[in-house]
C-alpha cells in the first residue's frame, strides 16, 4: 500500500490527476476490504496480519485528502467536498 501512496504523490507532482484519482480509489478499496475482514482468528488458532484500525484510518484520511485534491484539479468540486467531509468524519481533530 505504501507504493501506491507514493504513486499518489508522484501523480500529484506530475499533475496527472486522473491517475491520482484512480490510484486513490484502489487504495480506498484495499482499506475497505481490510476493514471488512471479520474472521474469528482466535477460534481457528491463527494469527492475523491485518493492520490496526488507527493505521488504516490514517492512510484512509491521507488518501481521501489526496483524492479530493485531484478532484478539485479536475473540476469535480462536489466529489472533493464529499471526500473531505468523510476525512473529517474519520479524523475530526486532524
Amino acid at each position: 500500500m505504501s507504493i501506491q501512496q507514493n504513486q499518489c504523490v508522484c501523480y500529484l507532482k506530475l499533475q496527472d490527476y486522473d491517475s491520482l484519482v484512480a490510484v486513490c480509489i484502489r487504495i480506498i478499496n484495499a482499506i475497505n476490504n481490510l476493514n471488512k475482514r471479520v474472521v474469528d482468528f482466535a477460534k481457528h488458532n491463527r494469527s492475523h496480519s491485518t493492520l490496526p484500525k488507527e493505521v488504516t484510518d490514517k492512510i484512509l484520511v491521507r488518501t481521501l485528502v489526496r483524492r479530493a485534491n485531484g478532484y478539485v484539479n479536475l473540476g469535480q468540486v462536489y466529489n472533493a467536498k464529499a471526500d473531505l467531509e468523510k476525512a473529517i468524519e474519520i479524523a475530526p481533530h486532524d
